[in-house]
């Protein structure tokens, strides 16, 4: 069922020193940013022993950079709710980040974060960057709490960023186009969104959740949707492995 993660890692581990498509070679990566949904079922707990096998965040596991986790939607417990209430994968998680040597900015529960590359500050803000649990197709989600991230979002920004023009990543779970936008966020959670990233020289938008690729501008910033690393195999033919399907390499300059 995971062979095509496993070749997508096997693939992603050879890349240093391979030929870039825009010129010179593929760097050691600074680590690898995995945008959600680490497990499909939460339920199965095989799912997140067989995670914790592929992804560690000291790159200690089948993928040798290190990971960094956001949560995604499939993350999330169903029957929890809640300020600081986490499923057992968000808690193994928030635990899994307190190994780590770099310096973090981390909000009260330790679950929002922000660290700095060089010049470069990134923030993951998990399922989306808003304060409010919101509905899903329309129907009622207490379960889907973003955990005060925008309000995460803001006071990070102008503790550690302020004034100084510094590039700004942002990540998190939900697209902002299509599906990934209509059915899981509110206009008031966009409007609210876009009102604090305006003053910031935002370099680029990171998310997943729809399994595929994709590049577009939401509010004049670039974003860019991961895709998942394998298509998963077709139930009408149990016989055939999953194949690897994608991942992608960011470099800036």
């Amino acid at each position: 069922e995971t062979a095509g993660t496993e070749h997508t890692i096997m693939v992603m581990n050879s890349l240093p020193g391979q030929p870039f498509p825009f010129g010179g070679t593929v760097e050691e990566p600074r680590g690898v940013l995995i945008l959600g949904d680490l497990v499909d079922d939460l339920n199965n707990r095989e799912n997140w022993v067989r995670y914790k096998r592929f992804f560690h965040p000291l790159g200690e596991a089948m993928l040798r950079f290190k990971a960094l986790e956001v949560i995604g939607n499939h993350d999330l417990d169903l029957k929890k709710a809640g300020a600081g209430v986490f499923s057992y994968v968000q808690e193994e998680v928030i635990a899994r980040n307190q190994t780590r040597p770099d310096k973090f900015f981390y909000d009260a529960h330790l679950y929002h974060y922000s660290w700095d590359w060089g010049p470069l500050h990134l923030i993951n803000l998990n399922v989306f960057p808003g304060d409010q649990p919101r509905p899903v197709y329309d129907n009622p989600a207490p379960w889907n709490d973003p955990q005060g991230a925008l309000s995460f979002l803001a006071r990070d920004l102008k503790a550690n960023v302020g004034d100084s023009g510094r590039p700004v990543i942002v990540m998190w779970h939900y697209g902002l186009h299509g599906w990934g936008r209509e059915k899981w966020w509110t206009v008031e959670d966009l409007t609210a969104l876009r009102d604090v990233l305006k003053p910031y020289n935002i370099a680029l938008i990171l998310h997943g959740h729809e399994h595929a690729f994709a590049q577009y501008q939401w509010e004049g910033h670039d974003v860019f949707m991961a895709p998942s690393p394998q298509q998963d195999h077709d139930p009408k033919k149990p016989e055939l492995d999953s194949t690897p399907k994608g991942f992608l390499v960011v470099r800036l300059h």
